[in-house]
């Protein structure tokens, strides 16, 4: 068995358009385990083993791992439960217990806008009064 075709939809939408992976956080409940992949089944491009994976369940579900193939999630649980989906060419990561959240992250840009941005001072960086003032020194002595 794969994970319930609700959640798995739910998952290929969220996860697959983007897995944000950043640092764990503490107090994250312990994972659930998930249904083995069936024998035989075939076998996956990725997993994403040793995470904790927030699955936006409504059961708020954290599982360990994540198996895709092609565009689509095929399953989620525990490491082993996807590790009858590894084949020879399934790519690995592990995640060393980093989390893993779905997501849509709109990657666009403005054109005129940006261009315009570039015209003036990045001060993006000036994260202390040091580095500030270095970052207007520099723009005043280039412009």
């Amino acid at each position: 068995m794969t994970c319930p075709r609700p959640l798995r939809a739910a998952l290929s939408t969220a996860l697959v358009t983007t897995l944000a992976l950043i640092c764990a956080c503490t107090g994250i409940p312990p994972p659930l385990p998930a249904a083995v992949a069936p024998q035989g089944a075939t076998p996956a491009d990725l997993l994403l083993l040793n995470g904790r994976v927030h699955t936006m369940d409504a059961q708020r579900s954290v599982v360990t791992a994540v198996a895709i193939r092609g565009e689509r999630i095929v399953a989620v649980g525990d490491d082993l439960s996807v590790e009858p989906l590894r084949g020879p060419a399934t790519r690995v990561i592990d995640l060393m217990g980093k989390l893993v959240l779905p997501g849509f992250h709109d990657a666009h840009a403005h054109p005129v806008s940006g261009g315009l941005d570039m015209n003036g001072c990045a001060l993006d960086d000036g994260r202390t009064l040091d580095r500030l003032l270095g970052l207007v020194r520099a723009c005043l002595a280039e412009h």
